[in-house]
């Protein structure tokens, strides 16, 4: 009884989060030997999300693989009443439970493969095994592993995310999204590369990062100070700009930031920032070009009225909950 009672015990001080790197190896231990173990985990799980609801999710570190889906899903919660906040929670740390043990407890032995998936209307920080921070962005995906014995620290975007790289010169850091290859050994920059976009940009705030097309033996390309690289995946053609770098990293400290974009392009973003479709019933509007900075607290409907200065344009959600906008 005693032992059931100092399990239980220290499963509770897990999810508070109280384990220190050496308790955390032995609780894995212990729960790679015997099913039973992982059966008194999910209860204890369930017990803990009746007992913490909303607050569970935020106490999960930031770098478990449980941490994104719970985060989500916390958010979501507060939109509902408390008796189906419970009931959801529940559900929710159980799953979470088992993926735990399914993907990481599983087989301590072997390397730890982490993907961070942030829904629209979403922002997550993550730390990395190195210790270096990634901010990403509504709609994004990050995939790394836990590997020290690797050369290169490698992850993998869709999406957008900002990095400070820890500084490690024996270890570059490659960012790889699908049509670019970003490496560094240690300064802060912003990727943006969404996979339903044309372009792939890139942006340095300091230090420097090289970058070359992924697979096509093409030369690389030296990004320094200020300077925003972008790719065309269409064409393949490569620009690089002068810009304020710190303009086009503002979606992390909150801020919705842009330059002279194309309304379409604009509107994709706006999706993504307030999880909501949007289709344009104007084709001036489509084309037409605005720059920008707002609050990400603002509302759609200030930003739209904002950039609707001249009264030209009308918009209303139609019955499937898309944001309509049509010439007056």
């Amino acid at each position: 009884m005693e032992s059931k009672e100092k399990e239980e015990g220290r499963l509770l001080r897990y999810f508070a989060g109280e384990l220190n790197k050496t308790e955390e190896k032995e609780l894995l231990d212990w729960l790679n030997q015997d099913d039973e173990h992982k059966k008194i985990f999910r209860r204890m799980a369930d017990v803990w999300a009746v007992a913490h609801v909303p607050f569970f999710a935020r106490r999960l570190k930031a770098d478990s693989p449980m941490w994104p889906q719970a985060r989500r899903n916390t958010v979501r919660l507060r939109k509902h009443w408390a008796g189906v906040a419970v009931a959801c929670m529940i559900s929710i740390v159980i799953a979470l439970s088992a993926f735990w043990i399914g993907k990481r407890v599983g087989n301590v032995s072997a390397d730890a493969c982490y993907r961070t998936t942030v829904p629209a209307g979403s922002r997550s920080e993550v730390t990395l095994p190195d210790g270096s921070i990634v901010w990403i962005n509504a709609g994004s995906s990050l995939t790394y592993r836990e590997d020290h014995r690797e050369q290169t620290r490698s992850v993998t975007l869709d999406g957008e995310a900002y990095f400070e790289v820890k500084s490690d010169p024996k270890r570059p850091f490659i960012i790889e999204s699908g049509v670019l290859l970003v490496r560094v050994l240690g300064t802060n920059f912003n990727v943006k590369a969404y996979s339903d976009e044309e372009t792939v940009d890139v942006v340095l705030l300091s230090g420097k990062v090289n970058v070359w097309p992924d697979g096509r033996g093409e030369a690389l390309h030296v990004l320094l100070p200020d300077e925003k690289l972008t790719y065309h995946r269409e064409t393949g053609r490569i620009e690089k700009h002068q810009v304020e770098a710190h303009d086009y990293c503002a979606w992390k400290d909150g801020r919705i930031y842009f330059d002279e974009r194309p309304f379409i392009k604009l509107a994709r973003e706006l999706e993504r920032v307030y999880n909501v479709r949007i289709r344009i019933g104007s084709e001036q509007l489509k084309t037409e070009r605005f720059s920008g900075c707002f609050l990400r607290t603002s509302s759609l409907d200030d930003i739209l009225r904002e950039i609707d200065m001249e009264h030209r344009y009308r918009w209303a959600y139609d019955a499937t909950g898309t944001l309509v906008i049509r010439d007056r």
